[in-house]
């Protein structure tokens, strides 16, 4: 089975591609640190894995976005992405202008997740110019926990509440939703103190017990954060491996992200270039259809104008043999009918022929 490159994710242990090998999830280096490595070697790389130029997931880490929860109170029910963008601004230290941001949206509350242009621009820029088509912008953190949100739902009511820890190297996301979507995000150390701080002041904002979700989270914070609290469950796999996942179904089409930062100043130049391909497939389809329809119609056509020639020869023979001098007229059924009628006419068989009254109604 050939390899299915997902995206390409940057965090703190530098550049890595992730992709699908013999049908399981794998992560692969290409660069060390978040800088912008030569865009050509990483286009080459991501070729050589498998790479043909489908949409690509960018998985950003957590350190270059900026994240903030508001409320939506006061705004038209079905308020348009400049006015959620606009309040997010008045809780962000930076201007819009200068920011690509999208917003999850639950009930009057909504978390807005923001990421400098001058960070991600030249990275998207730079591998679009070599040919790779970056399609969606997550936060690594964010589609980690939405892979493992339909599990927590499953078993919980809709009213359900869970609070997502995970781990990757030097620092935890702390994300905490409720009924499946994120109000609040948070990033801290890969200390025990520190995490229990944010995930106390997470609780207090938490109407009943949420249940707590581990990812990759070292025991000892596990047993700093956990004690006390009973529908805690633990993944015992990489954090890596749970974002192939959840890039894997945005890939697909099963699920899309909470939140993608591809909009904006960074929307892709073509908008429909996700579906122009199967457009201009099914456009072809049809064109081959219709030919294919109109080439069968022709023929038929030319079988029935065959037919209709060979009919009129035949015809045609039996007038000569009827008629052996003069020639075949026209239309020789009418002449054959013509001649037909007068013999009747002749021999006093004719239906045509007036009727003649009896002689006994004249007395």
């Amino acid at each position: 089975m050939p390899n299915n490159v997902l995206a390409i994710l940057i965090d703190d242990l530098g550049w890595r591609m992730a992709l699908t090998a013999d049908g399981k999830p794998d992560v692969r280096p290409l660069a060390e640190g978040d800088g912008l490595p030569d865009p050509s070697r990483i286009a080459a790389e991501l070729r050589q894995a498998g790479y043909r130029g489908q949409p690509l997931v960018l998985a950003i880490p957590t350190a270059w976005c900026l994240a903030a929860p508001f409320s939506t109170a006061g705004l038209p029910r079905r308020a348009g992405s400049d006015l959620l963008r606009f309040r997010l601004e008045e809780k962000l230290p930076t201007p819009m202008e200068e920011l690509a941001a999208d917003v999850a949206m639950r009930g009057n509350t909504a978390l807005g997740v923001a990421v400098p242009l001058a960070r991600v621009q030249p990275v998207v820029e730079a591998l679009e110019k070599e040919g790779v088509v970056v399609q969606w912008i997550v936060p690594s953190a964010l589609a980690a926990a939405r892979a493992m949100v339909e599990p927590v739902r499953a078993a919980r009511s809709s009213e359900s509440a869970s609070i997502l820890l995970i781990q990757t190297k030097n620092h935890i996301d702390l994300v905490a939703l409720r009924d499946g979507v994120p109000w609040a995000w948070r990033l801290t150390a890969a200390r025990p103190n520190d995490v229990l701080l944010h995930f106390n002041s997470l609780l207090i904002e938490v109407i009943g017990s949420p249940q707590v979700k581990l990812i990759g989270v070292d025991d000892s914070i596990r047993d700093a954060v956990t004690a006390g609290l009973s529908d805690v469950e633990s993944s015992g796999d990489p954090v890596e491996h749970v974002v192939v996942d959840a890039v894997q179904q945005y890939v697909s089409g099963r699920r899309s992200p909470w939140i993608d930062l591809r909009r904006g100043n960074l929307a892709a130049p073509d908008s429909l270039r996700l579906a122009r391909r199967p457009l201009a497939i099914a456009l072809s389809a049809a064109c081959l259809l219709l030919a294919t329809l109109c080439g069968v119609m022709l023929w038929r056509a030319a079988q029935y104008e065959q037919q209709a020639q060979t009919l009129q020869q035949q015809q045609a023979g039996v007038f000569r043999q009827v008629f052996s001098t003069g020639s075949v007229p026209p239309n020789p059924r009418m002449r054959l009918e013509s001649e037909h009628r007068a013999l009747q006419g002749r021999s006093g068989q004719s239906t045509d022929l007036p009727r003649q009254p009896s002689a006994l109604t004249r007395f």
